[in-house]
């Protein structure tokens, strides 16, 4: 949002906190659309990106996340979480104790970092002079129908400067010029987060599948497709374990496809996600940490009306912890289906191995073209051995 204070004078105004806060926490104004629109807060602390709350005022949480009259989810935005809000009013701000609460209290703030944030973040509701907030929904999974609140508050219903967050308290199909929408867009450097399994799930009978966030769609659905199989998320690692191979192979797969509350695949889930993030990345990049045998990778895109395509990796030897790899997946191995339209993506581990082996990896994530400067990591792309082998095409 444009604002009225500049940032040194906002830094100014939140000095007092960020000394005793998180190290090298910093909120710095992104253009969206155009030079100088400022419509994005990044956080330097969790390497999220927030879009200004006027921009989501009329829609409800069903028409931002099924795109009517919005293209939000599509430019990879998500909603937020209660945790990721508090967080964020924790660094900059204060928060009520416990956050999220499940009725109305506003923790105080000084007016100055109240008046700042709101400048950043875009005031969608002046009720009287003095008494304005900045607002929007958060949302926490599919537990139930309804959906969470958060501001920043200035005076509004009672003499107090402060942030809020009340938890599950709206309807999904609540809209209004008031108010706006929290959603955020997870960063890993210049990479956008499509899963860094720190959401840890296990394959278990009663939780295949764990509304998470960051996490593509909100979601993420575990399937050992074969007896014996697993895969678990623990801590930042995805390990998948794969039995020494029948004469059909072995083999385990994670599904993005939307909160769905099932582990059952659904090809329209992400309703119409764009790959490209408007043309900032051109791969997918997944960060294997170590595997004890060899094995190959699937990655499968399904397009809303394209039906789906599939890559395969080549063999993937043995990998060392202590030398990991990134196997990066240009977009263009995807060119017969629209990447703009992506309904639900799947990640396949297989094996033929005559014994176990274990699979760790660290992240999914959407990446711009490496460059000269990118941290030193063994590319399989980069150094040219990473083919297409199979290309299919399902309707």
């Amino acid at each position: 949002m444009p604002s009225w204070i500049h940032m040194a004078g906002l830094f100014a105004a939140l000095g007092c906190f960020l000394s005793t806060g998180p190290a090298h926490a910093e909120l710095l104004e992104r253009d969206l659309a155009m030079p100088g629109d400022a419509a994005i807060t990044f956080d330097t602390l969790s390497e999220r990106e927030w879009l200004d709350l006027p921009l989501t005022t009329n829609l409800s949480y069903l028409d931002v996340t099924q795109g009517v009259d919005n293209t939000w989810y599509a430019e990879g935005w998500r909603y937020a979480t209660s945790d990721e809000v508090c967080a964020l009013f924790e660094a900059y701000g204060a928060v009520p104790t416990p956050c999220p609460l499940l009725g109305y209290q506003v923790n105080v703030a000084p007016i100055d970092v109240v008046l700042s944030l709101q400048s950043l973040f875009g005031v969608t509701d002046v009720r009287a002079p003095g008494q304005q907030r900045a607002g929007g929904f958060f949302d926490d999974g599919p537990q139930n129908s309804w959906i969470g609140w958060a501001s920043i508050t200035q005076s509004y219903w009672e003499p107090k400067d402060g942030f809020e967050v009340e938890l599950d308290d709206i309807p999904l199909n609540e809209e209004g010029p008031l108010w706006g929408n929290f959603l955020v867009r997870q960063y890993a450097g210049t990479a956008y987060v499509i899963d860094d399994f720190r959401g840890n799930h296990e394959t278990l009978e009663d939780e295949p599948s764990v509304a998470l966030a960051p996490v593509l769609g909100g979601e993420r659905d575990l399937h050992p497709g074969s007896d014996s199989a697993s895969l678990a998320v623990e801590d930042g690692t995805l390990t998948v374990e794969l039995p020494a191979a029948s004469s059909s192979g072995a083999d385990g797969s994670i599904f993005y496809d939307g909160i769905d509350e099932s582990e059952i695949r659904t090809d329209d889930g992400l309703r119409g996600f764009g790959l490209t993030g408007g043309g900032r990345f051109d791969r997918l990049s997944l960060a294997i940490d170590g595997a004890t045998g060899r094995f190959h990778v699937q990655i499968q895109v399904w397009a809303e009306s394209d039906g789906s395509e599939i890559y395969e990796s080549p063999v993937i030897d043995e990998v060392d912890p202590d030398a990991p790899i990134a196997l990066d997946v240009p977009l263009t191995e995807f060119a017969f289906i629209d990447v703009e339209q992506t309904g639900m993506i799947a990640v396949t581990f297989e094996s033929e191995e005559e014994v176990p082996v274990r699979i760790e990896a660290s992240s999914l994530t959407l990446a711009p073209e490496p460059t000269a400067t990118a941290p030193a990591i063994v590319s399989l792309t980069a150094l040219g051995i990473l083919s297409r082998l199979a290309r299919r095409r399902s309707g």
